[in-house]
């Protein structure tokens, strides 16, 4: 049988929950998500960081990066979010509030996360310089996969600055050179929509 073994009052409704060791994060149905940690001598369980902006939540799952860990979020915008927690930062409040850190609109909503280790025989995800090194799980670098209600499937994989730079500036190559498709324009598509007001 299952034994409670720790209580925490929260908002309204909550519907999805990720954990990573003691590291609890939930999102609730409007008041976005929360960072909780375990304590496992004391058997309680407390709130780290939350994020005070109102946001109709899907899903959650963690962004594993090596020693950097991130919280992505779906929305009911279409959009995907990351927030990471920076205690040393001013905006966070001393540490009482997740920094978002970047967004995007993918155009569909997501409805499922998971996360996978890296095991690749080149360096052409990381930037690594051996290209037959084989890297192991204990490099703790996952890649988000993400499914969406309409049936694609999509992941996030930790890129090293140097090759995302190479990368950013290729897209906006092709966003200039590329004609666009009835004059829509991809960079407004992929940017976050963010209503006047948040439901």
């Amino acid at each position: 049988d299952l034994v409670g073994v720790a209580f925490i009052d929260t908002q309204i409704y909550i519907h999805s929950i990720s954990v990573i060791k003691n590291f609890v994060l939930y999102a609730d149905i409007t008041k976005s998500i929360s960072l909780l940690t375990f304590d496992r001598e004391c058997k309680t369980l407390s709130v780290i960081s939350r994020d005070f902006e109102p946001m109709e939540v899907y899903r959650t799952a963690f962004v594993v990066d090596g020693t950097n860990l991130g919280f992505m979020v779906s929305d009911s915008n279409c959009n995907l979010v990351i927030y990471v927690y920076q205690p040393e930062s001013v905006d966070s409040q001393g540490g009482m509030k997740l920094i978002r850190k970047s967004d995007i609109n993918i155009g569909a909503h997501v409805n499922t996360f998971i996360r996978t280790g890296i095991r690749i025989h080149d360096g052409s995800i990381l930037g690594t310089t051996s290209a037959s090194s084989l890297l192991h799980p204990s490099e703790k670098r996952h890649v988000t996969w993400f499914g969406t209600l309409d049936g694609a499937i999509g992941s996030f994989p930790p890129l090293a600055e140097k090759r995302y730079r190479r990368l950013f500036m290729l897209h906006n190559k092709l966003v200039t050179a590329v004609p666009h498709v009835a004059g829509l324009n991809p960079k407004k598509f992929r940017t976050a929509k963010m209503p006047g007001r948040w439901l």
